[in-house]
């Protein structure tokens, strides 16, 4: 029975006597029971669970359930501060040290090895079924305190804290979708959200151990986050779903993604199947699209859940209209010079199978060729072009949007598949940066994969990638352009 206190006492053979008990001078007993005044100040929630609330703010019991807490933002009667305490407030309070700037990820040792995951199965699409919106944004409410007390970031051990500090000052700055929304209102939002926290955690402990060898004694330990974060997401999924909730889940499952791009853990004497290692990375970001799709699906008519959201104004953006764009207003630097793409199709490095020409192999095509266009314009300054964040978005939201049959197609080794991903692979290796470390180790394996596998093919297929992926932007040639 949850928030139940159960006691109890034995009676003996004999009665008690006198002389054993404990007693003061005037026979009262000097232990006494210790008085307790019921409190009528927990949160709405647990009162109406009829349980025992912690009265902190949020409550312990809302956080796990991961919905929101009716103490949040209301001021106690004692103890309160005119400013929201920091993480640094709590690190001096714990002792912990502060850098006072940013971790550097260049000044680390550069080993991209990784420690033991454990093989548990992602949540899958059918744990999105069935959801139900509830609106529990606080319309007409004054916006809460971000920290309500510094015991928010205490209540974490020292080896955790460090890993939220880490994940703060340097993590949160290169991660997907957004170069701001993880220092802010997700950090924020995990601080009130277990399992949120616990995503937090692991990318910040893979993020470490990205540049520590293998055997590191100073690589930090990732199961417990990693199962953690599997468990308070399917228990968030199985809930309704709120704002807040939905926030959690959409964090949540792009740092599981994020995470699982990082980790690649191969036994190269039992052969490796391409089709596999590209699947396994997807489906829960099939998952989270199709989410996001029941949320948007089932809203009442005349309201905008996806506007209460911290993730609204995110999803919203559109890195193929960015690109678009682009290209558009440099048309003239790229115009008449792209690779043959319509002759990879028909091609298909030399077979001349006419599965190569499907449907799904053109819309895989077609997706990729604008993030390559923009690539080859933008070189050799990415960063200066203002399109660093859409490349790197797009290309990390590029898989989902594959259709099932471009999946059975991987699976059944069709050529022109596997040149597709060849291109999309050498895309990523391109542009490498630490922006995007937990890319890396996938993309290059995949990619030098790939290449050993069609090695020895149609050249007017293949080396175009090639050169791509060594850094050479002058890979096109003056054959018909493939239309997007």
């Amino acid at each position: 029975m949850e928030g139940a206190n159960f006691s109890f006492f034995v009676v003996g053979d004999e009665p008690a006597r006198l002389q054993n008990l404990k007693v003061d001078a005037n026979g009262d007993p000097i232990r006494r029971r210790q008085q307790h005044r019921k409190s009528r100040n927990g949160c709405k929630s647990c009162k109406k669970r009829k349980v025992k609330c912690d009265e902190q703010s949020p409550c312990s019991n809302c956080r796990k359930r991961g919905i929101d807490c009716s103490l949040v933002g209301v001021s106690k009667p004692h103890g309160s501060s005119a400013e929201p305490p920091t993480f640094k407030d709590a690190a001096q309070q714990c002792s912990l040290p502060v850098e006072s700037e940013p971790v550097c990820p260049s000044t680390w040792h550069q080993q991209p090895e990784h420690g033991q995951c454990p093989q548990q199965p992602a949540p899958t699409p059918e744990d999105w079924t069935g959801i139900e919106i509830i609106d529990d944004s606080p319309r007409s409410a004054p916006t809460p305190t971000i920290f309500s007390n510094v015991d928010l970031i205490l209540r974490h051990s020292a080896a955790d804290r460090e890993l939220i500090q880490h994940f703060e000052r340097s993590t949160s700055r290169f991660l997907a979708m957004s170069p701001t929304i993880w220092s802010s209102a997700v950090y924020d939002a995990a601080l009130r959200n277990d399992h949120l926290m616990s995503a937090v955690m692991l990318v910040a402990a893979a993020h470490i151990n990205h540049y520590l060898s293998k055997d590191d004694p100073k690589r930090r330990p990732v199961l417990q986050h990693f199962v953690n974060t599997l468990s308070g997401l399917r228990m968030a999924l199985a809930e309704k779903i709120s704002i807040t909730n939905f926030d959690a889940i959409m964090g949540c499952s792009l740092m599981l993604i994020q995470y699982r791009w990082s980790y690649i853990d191969l036994d190269l004497s039992s052969g490796v199947e391409i089709a596999d290692l590209f699947l396994e990375n997807i489906n829960l970001f099939c998952g989270l699209k199709d989410c996001v799709m029941a949320v948007v699906g089932n809203q009442p008519p005349g309201e905008d859940f996806m506007d209460h959201t911290i993730w609204g104004r995110i999803l919203e953006h559109s890195p193929r209209e960015k690109m678009e764009q682009y290209l558009f207003t440099n048309k003239a630097r790229w115009h008449g010079k792209q690779h043959d793409f319509h002759h990879c199709l028909y091609c298909g490095l030399g077979s001349r199978d006419r599965a190569g020409s499907s449907p799904d192999n053109v819309n895989a095509l077609s997706r990729l060729i604008i993030v390559l266009n923009t690539i080859k314009v933008a070189y050799p300054d990415l960063e200066g072009s203002g399109m660093a964040d859409d490349i790197y978005r797009y290309l990390f939201t590029w898989p989902p949007f594959l259709t099932d049959g471009f999946m059975n197609q991987l699976r059944e080794h069709n050529s022109v598949s596997f040149l597709i991903l060849f291109y999309y692979y050498a895309a990523i290796v391109s542009v490498y940066s630490e922006r995007i470390w937990w890319m890396k180790d996938r993309a290059f394996f995949m990619y030098e994969t790939l290449r050993g596998m069609l090695d020895g093919k149609c050249e007017r297929c293949t080396s175009p990638a090639i050169a791509l992926g060594g850094g050479d932007f002058d890979w096109s040639s003056n054959y018909t352009t493939f239309k997007t």
